[in-house]
């Protein structure tokens, strides 16, 4: 695996994280989305950051409802 020496993977996930919850289906398409989003807080570094916080976007809306339904699934299965 490829690893750049300026790479944080912790904020990265944070900013995917903190993208996810800010995206509202009602007022625009996940591509506009995320090309505001990327614009303005120019967290990714560069091209493969900028890519992975965009395919976990879409992970997330593509599959909002089966992980809704695994996630419950799981927390029932194995409460904390």
């Amino acid at each position: 695996m490829l690893r750049s020496a300026t790479t944080d993977y912790g904020s990265l996930l944070r900013a995917t994280v903190s993208a996810i919850d800010k995206f509202d289906s009602n007022r625009l398409t996940v591509d506009g989305y995320l090309d505001d989003y990327c614009e303005e807080v120019k967290r990714a570094k560069n091209e493969v950051e900028e890519k992975f916080i965009r395919q976990c976007v879409y992970g997330c809306v593509r599959y909002q409802k089966f992980l809704r339904i695994f996630v419950t699934a799981f927390l029932e299965f194995r409460p904390a």
